[in-house]
Parts: structure tokens; sequence; C-alpha cells
């Protein structure tokens, strides 16, 4: 075994032992995989770099690109209808196509732990996202990591400042789901003070009618033209930029006074109770109602400096993740700019999956990779 080997396998025994101490179960998850969910709620940025086929059946399969949606599988085979807690620990490789001479690999491993169906209350929320967080500190740690950086952002906060603003509730939605991509994002919120253009076409036709009804008139159009599907899209996100495209053009362009309460909310970072004391004086001024969403990070918070000691830990407004199912808490720690750790709460998720009801979850994964990769610089930097 290559001394490299050797370190990766101290470094997962070492992680391992970390979250099965905090009684996380380990599971084994299959690689192979039902595209569709991912296609439909990995986000952009992950759904252009999956690795898709077909079985000789026609099914539309992949290489899991990450493993929280594998877990959220498992779950709602080991529960079914009952639901209930689950701790879930992992350590398997992903898969994501890179662009042609990409130093990145196209394969890597993953550790991580997934906390599913806790207590459905804001306290219990708070406590279950410091403890994802601190649990990840704490492998990493104790793997040899020193010197990283973490930072952290909560989607549930933005959504809440989002929803108390006179906003059309799709562009709500379109922001929200655009969060995650700052260059995107920005883009959207400009073109959101300026009239929208008439939509033409499909688009035009399908903003005159509901969800299933554009659903079926776009699969419809598909099957003309001789398609099962969009390449790296499902159809029904296909149909739904085209009906956003329509209820565009019949909205009011958004007020300066609107888009100066977003700017403002989104230059606030520092420390995580001094910057949500800035948060709180800002939505007071503009007379923006989010008290409830505050209280909740603002515990969460307190918690979070608790359980990181002396490591610094910035929270940042405009921070997102890279996956668009996450809908609260998120989080990553990095060293020179290199992501190694990162997670956040995903309370949506298991419903969209096919929950019965909606089942709150948090969870985190560590680049292993990465993590061999800085701890070999940090020794070779000593020696």
């Amino acid at each position: 075994m290559t001394p490299e080997k050797q370190q990766s396998t101290t470094q997962k025994a070492v992680i391992n032992a970390v979250f099965a101490s905090a009684g996380f179960t380990s599971v084994d998850l299959p690689i192979i995989q039902t595209a569709e969910p991912f296609l439909d709620l990995s986000g952009e940025d992950i759904r252009r770099r999956i690795y898709v086929f077909s079985d000789p059946y026609g099914e539309e399969l992949c290489l899991r690109p990450d493993l929280t949606i594998p877990a959220c599988l498992h779950y709602l085979e080991a529960t079914g209808a009952k639901g209930g807690e689950r701790r879930y620990a992992y350590e398997g490789l992903a898969f994501r196509c890179q662009v042609p001479g990409s130093a990145r690999p196209n394969e890597f491993s993953q550790s991580g732990i997934e906390l599913m169906g806790q207590k459905d209350d804001k306290d219990s929320g708070a406590k279950a996202d410091a403890e994802v967080f601190g649990l990840t500190l704490e492998a990493c740690r104790k793997a040899g990591l020193v010197g990283f950086e973490a930072k952290m952002g909560d989607l549930g906060l933005f959504a809440a400042f989002i929803e108390a603003l006179d906003i059309p509730e799709h562009w709500r939605a379109r922001l929200r789901n655009s969060f995650w991509q700052p260059s995107r994002f920005g883009g959207l919120l400009k073109g959101l003070t300026e009239r929208q253009k008439k939509p033409e076409g499909v688009a035009a036709v399908l903003g005159k009618l509901d969800e299933a009804s554009a659903l079926e008139t776009v699969s419809g159009l598909l099957d003309i033209a001789g398609l099962d599907s969009v390449p790296g899209r499902s159809i029904e996100s296909v149909t739904r930029r085209l009906m956003e495209k329509a209820r565009d053009a019949a909205s009011e362009p958004l007020s300066p006074g609107i888009i100066t309460s977003i700017e403002d909310y989104l230059k606030i970072s520092g420390a995580p109770r001094e910057a949500l004391k800035r948060v709180r004086k800002l939505a007071g001024v503009h007379g923006i109602a989010i008290d409830e969403a505050l209280e909740v990070a603002e515990t969460r918070a307190r918690l979070i400096e608790e359980v990181a000691g002396d490591a610094p830990v910035i929270f940042a407004t405009e921070f997102g993740r890279s996956f668009e199912y996450y809908t609260g808490f998120v989080f990553e720690l990095t060293d020179k700019g290199e992501q190694i750790a990162g997670g956040g709460r995903y309370d949506d998720l298991l419903l969209r999956l096919g929950a019965p009801e909606r089942v709150p979850a948090v969870g985190a994964m560590i680049r292993n990779d990465r993590l061999v990769a800085v701890l070999a610089g940090q020794k070779g930097a000593k020696q």
C-alpha cells in the first residue's frame, strides 16, 4: 500500500470513529442510481456534470454525483410511512464529469453523515444543525486538519427576508432557487427591475396553462419531435422554465427600494452573532418582519460558536451551496480556498422524493481526497 493510500485509510477510520461515537450507523449506498431525482433536484452546476446512461430496458440511470440523495432514498425504503429519526454515516465514491484538461478528478471519495427525521421545531433544528457542524469540525480536526476557514449561511433566513417583501411569488421562488449561484442571482435581480420581454412561441402558450396541462403539452411536443427527454434536463424543469418566461412578462418590475434592501442584506458578513445583529437592525430599518427566522438563526449561531471553540467562523448572508435542495443552514470548511467539507439543511428533499410528509434533515460530507492533499501539504511545510 502506498503512503498516500495508507494515509487515506487511516484518515477515513478516524472520521468514521467520530461519526460512530455520535450514534451514526454506517450504510452502504448503491453507486448506480435512477437519474431523475438527481436531474431534478441537484442544481444546474451538478446536473450538467452527471454521468447519465440508459440500461438495456430503457431506464435512465446515473453514477451518483453525491451521496445525500441515495441516503434519502435509503431512509424512505427503511422507514416507509412511519418516518422517525435515523442517523446515517457513509463513505464511498461520487462521480462528476469535469471539463477536458481539468486537474479535478471525475471520481472522488466522500465521508459523510445525514441526520433525518428529528423533531420538527426550531430548537431541535438549531441543535441538529450545530451537532452536524460540530461533528464535521471534530472529524476534520482529529484527522489532522489545522488552519482551515469555516463559513456558514442561512437559506431559510434569506427565504424569510424575500417572503416579507412585496414581490410576486414566482419571482420569490426564482430568487430563492438561484441564490446559490451568485452570478446568475445578480443578473436575475437586475433583470427584475426592467420590463420583461413578451414571450413568443411555446412559452406564450404555456403561460396560459396550469402546470399539469403545460407538462402534458411539452411532453406532446417532444413526442412529435421523436424525443423522450431533453439531454441533461427533465421535462418538468424545461416546462417550468418556459412558464417562468410568460409569468415574468406579466409582472411589474421591482421597485428600487426593494432592490436596495436585498442588496444591503447580502452585504452583511462577520462573526455569526454579530452579523445577525446587523440583519436584525436592517430588518427594522426597512420594516421587514423576519423575527421567527432570526430567532432560529440566533439560537443556531450561539450553539455553533460553542462547538467551534477557537475555530474562526464567519456568517455571510450571501453564502449558499451548489445544490438546489438546501433549505436552511449551510456551511463549508475550506483550506486556501479549496472546499474540504460542507453541508446543510434540506427539509423539503425527502418530501420531493416521495415521503408522505415533510421530513426535517441535515447532513454534511468530507472530501477525503482533498483532505489527504491538504494534510500532505501541511506535513511537507513542516519538514
